[in-house]
């Protein structure tokens, strides 16, 4: 909860990032903290009043926050003139014939579906 307000990492960063996703609640990309650890820092302000209320967080708002990283990300390497690769994951979503290990479900793919 702490380290998302200190300059040097203090902790693995595997651990504050699995920590981060916890206190958003949401899927949290590594560029967000280059591009906007101040947003970030905002978000887990409210993140920690809604743990602290019992609030959880809606998927709407997951869902809107995902698509502002990717853009912003996306926004960030059209600035930069850097090549951006993308996935279209759709297919995987309705079956997984492609025999890929979705047992560590990370958020991408929807296993429901």
């Amino acid at each position: 909860m702490y380290q998302i307000f200190e300059d040097v990492l203090m902790v693995d960063f595997s651990k504050f990032h699995e920590g981060l996703e916890k206190i958003i609640g949401r899927l949290v990309f590594s560029h967000e903290l280059g591009l906007n650890v101040e947003g970030i820092r905002k978000e887990v302000c409210l993140g920690i009043k809604r743990l602290k209320k019992g609030i959880g967080t809606s998927e709407e708002y997951k869902e809107t926050a995902v698509r502002k990283s990717i853009q912003m990300f996306e926004d960030y390497c059209k600035r930069n003139k850097k090549q951006l690769l993308k996935f279209d994951l759709s297919e995987l979503q309705k079956d997984n014939k492609n025999n890929l290990d979705n047992s560590d479900y990370d958020g991408w793919l929807n296993p429901e579906d």
